[in-house]
């Protein structure tokens, strides 16, 4: 999950259940409480285990990788209140599962950090301005 503070919403999307995915989004605040939201774009293929974070700057939630229990995927997809686009980067960081990413406000840049998949553990970094992921 995370926080769209210009909205004032929680932003959750994807996720499984033993063996089955999602690919829904839900938004919670706290006059609607949880709301699915029936976003044009479907963030497909279906995933859990993101790495998530919130571009203040630009205002969007920042998705990237995740996977299922045999796939793992190199993708960047961002969120804008309305629908889901997939970003095109020169540059990818190798498959993610269970990776974070957090929002440097100083910086206008998101970092990504984490593992690979399965038990593979990855020492690098990773940063997303919107237009390209590079590594420092």
């Amino acid at each position: 999950m995370v926080y769209d503070a210009h909205r004032h919403k929680t932003v959750l999307h994807g996720g499984s259940v033993g063996m089955s995915y999602f690919c829904d989004t839900w938004e919670y605040d706290q006059t609607n409480g949880w709301v699915k939201i029936n976003t044009p774009t479907k963030v497909l293929p279906l995933r859990d285990k993101v790495a998530y974070c919130y571009d203040r700057f630009r205002k969007k939630t920042i998705l990237y990788g995740g996977g299922t229990l045999y796939t793992s995927f190199v993708e960047t997809w961002e969120y804008d209140g309305n629908d889901w686009q997939k970003i095109e980067t020169p540059h990818n960081p190798s498959y993610r599962r269970m990776s974070v990413m957090a929002y440097m406000p100083k910086k206008y840049k998101a970092v990504l950090f984490g593992n690979g998949p399965g038990s593979i553990v990855k020492d690098d970094t990773w940063f997303y301005n919107g237009v390209i992921i590079g590594s420092p």
